[in-house]
């Protein structure tokens, strides 16, 4: 009775050190992977929402996280974030583009793949809620808009936010550090995470860059903060409300310092956007784009 209790006792040790030593290693690994790329949270969100998305068959989450990361392609229809216009004109510059490649290459199957994939383009685009945008060889000459049935931009479209070659081929509205990546601004403690990884696992240059930048980082979502708990207090003689300030405006420019460039979804990686996670992009290629002095 004792032998078989001290081999249960034995296997369920084992067991335990198996997990924990699993467990240490998935979690070196993760902050391997953020001394790299401090995003690789957010891949592994994306990935994730993907996943489970195919499995069943409901894409609301993953749209909802979307239209966080990318606001310039999504539009609320009938109370559910859905690609727009702007999107699906993207869709269709890129896929022209390799249909135009295969008919250069005379690839008979890569023509008929890419043709179907640009019809479903424009289809889509047809659909799709949202503003109008110019779309070279889509919309952007009269002949092309009536070949294709689709409106074309109007003026005001020209001298809007939408005119901009970052709205369309990432839909981004503006630069921001990474840590101010809407999936970091609400989870800021994977943003310190990817900073002390990069302190403890990269070399002395990279881990200054990563000191410097965590002032700048505590700064905003000490900003960000105070902005959202901020309780403005109104005297009003029928009812004393209390408020929450939740604009938070003000500390887009609160940063004086700029220790790296102002890039969140870069335009020479927008062909990962939708396919790849970035921690699969070169060292030398990540570093450039967020450790840089």
């Amino acid at each position: 009775m004792e032998i078989a209790s001290i081999k249960s006792n034995y296997i369920k040790n084992q067991v335990s050190i198996k997990s924990t030593n699993e467990s240490n290693w998935k979690s070196t690994l993760d902050d391997t992977m953020r001394a790299v790329n401090p995003l690789h949270d957010l891949n592994m969100k994306h990935n994730n929402l993907i996943s489970s998305a195919v499995g069943s068959n409901d894409w609301s989450k993953y749209n909802e996280f979307k239209a966080k990361q990318n606001p310039a392609w999504y539009d609320l229809q009938n109370g559910s974030f859905t690609e727009n216009k702007t999107y699906w004109g993207n869709m269709f510059e890129e896929r022209m583009e390799a249909l135009k490649e295969a008919r250069h290459e005379d690839n008979q199957k890569e023509i008929h793949i890419w043709s179907k994939r640009v019809n479903e383009a424009v289809e889509g685009f047809k659909k799709a809620p949202g503003v109008t945008p110019y779309v070279v060889g889509l919309n952007s000459l009269e002949s092309f808009a009536k070949e294709y049935e689709v409106d074309q931009a109007s003026e005001g479209w020209f001298d809007s936010k939408w005119n901009n070659p970052k709205v369309l081929n990432e839909g981004q509205f503006e630069d921001n550090e990474w840590y101010k990546n809407a999936y970091m601004k609400e989870n800021p403690e994977l943003a310190r995470k990817a900073i002390a990884a990069a302190k403890a696992y990269r070399e002395p240059e990279i881990a200054k860059v990563a000191s410097i930048m965590e002032e700048d980082m505590n700064t905003f979502f000490a900003q960000q903060s105070n902005s959202v708990s901020k309780v403005v207090s109104q005297d009003k003689e029928e009812n004393n409300v209390s408020i929450i300030n939740t604009e938070s405006k003000e500390y887009v420019n609160q940063l004086s310092k700029n220790h790296i460039d102002n890039i969140q979804y870069p335009a020479q990686m927008s062909f990962l956007k939708d396919y790849t996670s970035y921690s699969h992009v070169g060292n030398e290629l990540v570093e450039k784009l967020y450790w840089k002095a």
